[in-house]
């Protein structure tokens, strides 16, 4: 997610240009190129009882065919990469006509009167959080996490363990309510796991993907001399994953304590346990550490590497840099330049409006408005060319006309 801030400007068309520049960053979160939601294609009712018995809460998306927001989310939002890894693994997710098929009687029992309505509900078909109209990345984004908070069940599960329950299935699922609400779960985990309790290796495999949060505890050990049976279970890739999470939690905590030694050790750990995902996790870790530590100069150096030898050929991610840099330093020429590098790379690999949008964001902040008049332009055409919006790339070519 990015907040944006920009200068505080006095006349009335820079606080045209502050808003524009707003949205025009908010454009450049979309993705229309990479994998997003994959949608169950079963009944609404199936989809209740697989949440019910996956503890999940099920996401619908209750659209009309007609709807113009309807249609940018699907070809958008929902197709964007962060949106997609985080739905997919945090719901259960169902697009739904609202004017035909199951739809017809879905209406009837959860009443929608706007396009698109967008619908969190448990597995006993409870709305659990609902809004109304289209989303962008980031505001999907926070609406999905909003839906978590208030599916906390963990206290449910906190009054059986407390009553002694130590069913294996209980555990499981109280260490992944406490999880998914980002509440502690490592006391309870640790308590479990001393108890030695009689479940098999493949149980005890499980409990341990499960309870891994961060990277330096006894757990992940623990959780890593199961690797060869987790992967059984859950596959490669997810291990990685999963690894992945835990050493950036434990940079989270570097940061928090300013330990140079959380910082390594999570490196250490990641290279041994996940190695293909070590080279971008390397210099990535090393950026979030010196931003989070306010270490401008080597947070700089780093962003350089990861543009120039991590990131080069995805064109998503350098728009995304680009994105962060101006947002972090906007009055920083170095990284206004490096910013300019990340996006014009972006844009030879995959040109679209956004990009073009974002790249005369750039060079606004940089004071080269006649450039950034030539970039909104041809953001203008391109938009034509797909049958985009263009009312905001309007706004900010007047503006820059008229300036």
């Amino acid at each position: 997610m990015f907040y944006y801030q920009f200068y505080h400007l006095n006349n009335n068309m820079e606080r045209i240009l502050r808003s524009i520049a707003i949205l025009a960053f908010i454009l450049t979160s979309l993705c229309s190129f990479s994998q997003g939601i994959d949608f169950y294609e079963g009944t609404y009712q199936e989809a209740f009882k697989l949440a019910e018995k996956q503890d999940k809460l099920v996401f619908v998306d209750a659209y009309a065919e007609w709807c113009g927001p309807c249609k940018r989310m699907a070809a958008t939002t929902f197709k964007d990469t962060e949106v997609g890894s985080f739905f997919n693994e945090q719901f259960i997710n169902l697009k739904i006509d609202m004017e035909k098929g199951q739809g017809l009687t879905f209406r009837n029992e959860y009443p929608v009167s706007a396009f698109p309505t967008l619908l969190f509900i448990d597995g006993a078909g409870e709305v659990v959080h609902k809004a109304v109209g289209g989303k962008k990345t980031a505001d999907f984004l926070q609406l999905g996490q909003l839906a978590l908070r208030k599916f906390d069940n963990s206290d449910k599960y906190a009054k059986l363990y407390e009553e002694g329950n130590r069913d294996f299935d209980l555990m499981i699922k109280y260490v992944q309510s406490l999880n998914k609400v980002e509440k502690p779960s490592l006391k309870i985990s640790n308590e479990y796991l001393r108890s030695k309790p009689a479940i098999s290796d493949q149980q005890m495999a499980e409990f341990l993907y499960e309870a891994t949060t961060h990277a330096d505890s006894r757990i992940f050990d623990m959780m890593v001399d199961h690797k060869s049976q987790i992967i059984k279970i859950k596959g490669e890739a997810a291990l990685a994953e999963k690894v992945e999470e835990a050493c950036c939690k434990t940079v989270e905590k570097a940061i928090e304590f300013e330990s140079p030694e959380l910082l390594s050790s999570a490196k250490e750990k990641l290279k041994k346990n996940a190695k293909s995902k070590y080279k971008s996790f390397n210099v990535k870790s090393d950026m979030d550490y010196y931003l989070g530590t306010g270490d401008v100069d080597n947070y700089l150096k780093k962003s350089k590497e990861y543009v120039s030898k991590i990131i080069k050929k995805n064109p998503e991610e350098l728009r995304k840099m680009a994105i962060d840099l101006t947002t972090e330093f906007k009055d920083n020429p170095e990284a206004l330049s490096l910013a300019g590098e990340s996006i014009q790379k972006s844009i030879k690999l995959q040109d679209s409006a956004e990009s073009r949008m974002t790249y005369a964001t750039i060079l606004i902040h940089a004071e080269q408005k006649s450039e950034a008049l030539k970039q909104a332009n041809q953001a203008l055409e391109i938009a034509k060319d797909n049958g985009e919006p263009v009312k905001k790339i309007q706004g900010m070519i007047q503006y820059l006309q008229s300036s």
